[in-house]
């Protein structure tokens, strides 16, 4: 068996935002249980001991949601004592919280520290575009805390990345939006997947992200030519590839892979994007990761996700953008495949000459 990455929602879908875009209230639509609680200590130690058994050579664990700060720190805490109980072949095990950054504890950041945690951060660029899309439930705006957190994070020791999701609004202005996160260092740019209302048009159009992408990789190229290096995970991405080497994102590699996702009830599914009843394979209770790999719906997914149209395979983007995330396919193709056409087009070449520019990775924040 391979290292395996296992995607843990402690609190499922429970949020102390409410984000406009948010994906994961589309995908409760889906869903006969609209969010499966908190974690049980019994569910977070079978969990464990499961993929203890199952991985091999590594294992990481990423903590999602809804928002995974909404568990105190003694739940975290507790996984990592488990952790040292349970891994009798001394595996090398990593973790990752992704969050919201907006309540953190004091003790919560102690035990980020603790166990080597990089902390994903939202980060919506600018002041008011994070403020228009990310506020709380009583709708008070969010950005200044944020900050504020990721400062603590930061006087801890605790290393983060930023992700920003990329609408029509973040997308019409690229540069304001580097400039306000590129003190951060390790940026991640997400593009928006829902509508903002029922039945409205997508809240990012491809060709909005086509020239989104040309803007925010000048700013890109210019840093790294300055011997600035602001790592932007996608341009890393085809950077990488340029070289002949493999994308480090799964999106990216022209196949799906597994990506398990456990749910705080303990219902295992394939991927984040797939937390769906019809993509139920197991649950922790009562099925080892074995038994799920092998699983006839586990191979469907696999099997679907290696399916690439042959207009894909003729599109002078194809080998950036490898028909993209399975759950981005419209009618066989990748819904933003015209901002991947614009973007080889416009800065293609550059980027062939970029890959051949060394990048000195910056230390961590």
């Amino acid at each position: 068996m391979p290292p395996l990455t296992l995607m843990v929602k402690p609190a499922s879908g429970a949020c102390n935002l409410r984000c406009s875009y948010c994906f994961y209230v589309d995908e409760m639509k889906h869903r006969e249980t609209a969010s499966h609680g908190f974690m049980s200590p019994g569910t977070s130690e079978q969990t464990i001991r499961r993929a203890l058994v199952y991985a091999e050579g590594s294992l990481s664990f990423m903590f999602q949601g809804g928002e995974p700060s909404l568990m105190d720190a003694g739940f975290y805490r507790d996984w990592l004592r488990l952790v040292a109980r349970y891994n009798n072949r001394r595996l090398p095990v990593s973790y990752a919280l992704q969050t919201n950054g907006f309540a953190l504890s004091d003790d919560l950041i102690a035990v980020l520290k603790e166990g080597g945690f990089l902390a994903g951060v939202s980060l919506d660029g600018t002041r008011d575009l994070h403020d228009n899309r990310r506020r709380t439930a009583q709708g008070a705006p969010t950005h200044d805390q944020v900050l504020f957190n990721i400062r603590r994070l930061k006087a801890a020791g605790v290393p983060y990345n930023i992700l920003c999701v990329v609408d029509d609004a973040v997308a019409a202005q690229p540069e304001a939006v580097y400039h306000a996160l590129r003190p951060h260092g390790y940026l991640q740019f997400i593009p928006c997947m829902t509508a903002l209302a029922e039945g409205a048009a997508p809240a990012l159009h491809p060709d909005s992200y086509g020239r989104f992408l040309v803007r925010l990789f000048d700013c890109y190229e210019k840093d790294l030519r300055a011997g600035r290096y602001v790592s932007i995970n996608l341009f890393d991405n085809f950077i990488r590839m340029e070289k002949g080497l493999p994308p480090a994102a799964c999106n990216m590699q022209g196949h799906c892979s597994p990506n398990y996702v456990v749910e705080a009830g303990g219902q295992v599914y394939p991927c984040d994007f797939y937390c769906l009843d019809p993509w139920l394979l197991g649950n922790v209770h009562t099925d080892s990761f074995y038994a799920i790999a092998a699983s006839p719906l586990m191979q469907r997914f696999l099997a679907e996700g290696r399916e690439h149209p042959e207009a894909c395979r003729a599109c002078t983007a194809y080998s950036l953008c490898r028909t993209g995330c399975k759950r981005d396919h419209q009618h066989g193709t990748n819904r933003l495949c015209a901002a991947f056409r614009h973007f080889h087009q416009e800065r293609g070449e550059a980027l062939t000459a970029l890959a051949a520019v060394p990048i000195t990775a910056l230390p961590r924040q």
